[in-house]
């Protein structure tokens, strides 16, 4: 690797991890809760897949609601990598306010990690109803 990009690295590597944890976490937990004591193995199933997109999994729903109010067909795999896609931009949203200053960085890592939950926490009542 050049030198001169050791700075990038340097720069992104510790928000990005931050920003990653915070957000995930929480679904991490919930996945392991379900995992551990969920009765039902479709529902374990069901956050082994949902884990990885959980974050952008609302706003892709409601975007889904839209479309399926206007009549457009939405395959599950478009759903699921727009709501991939949508994960991958609240991390760096995240990790990009991580990257300012300390007065910046700790509030948004808890406001990413309190909406994590809350979302959390309302997708798994979703799958136990």
């Amino acid at each position: 690797m050049n030198a001169g990009n050791n700075h990038i690295i340097k720069g992104w590597l510790a928000p990005c991890l931050l920003s990653a944890s915070a957000v995930y976490a929480p679904f991490v937990v919930v996945a392991v809760w379900a995992w551990l004591f969920a009765g039902c193995p479709h529902c374990v199933l069901m956050w082994l897949k949902l884990v990885w997109v959980a974050p952008g999994v609302t706003i892709a729903f409601i975007g889904m609601l839209f479309a399926f109010h206007r009549n457009i067909d939405v395959h599950p795999i478009l759903g699921y990598l727009i709501a991939g896609l949508l994960s991958a931009t609240i991390v760096g949203v995240f990790a990009w306010l991580a990257r300012k200053s300390p007065r910046v960085r700790w509030p948004s890592l808890v406001a990413a990690a309190g909406l994590s939950a809350y979302v959390a926490t309302a997708l798994y009542a979703l799958s136990r109803a």
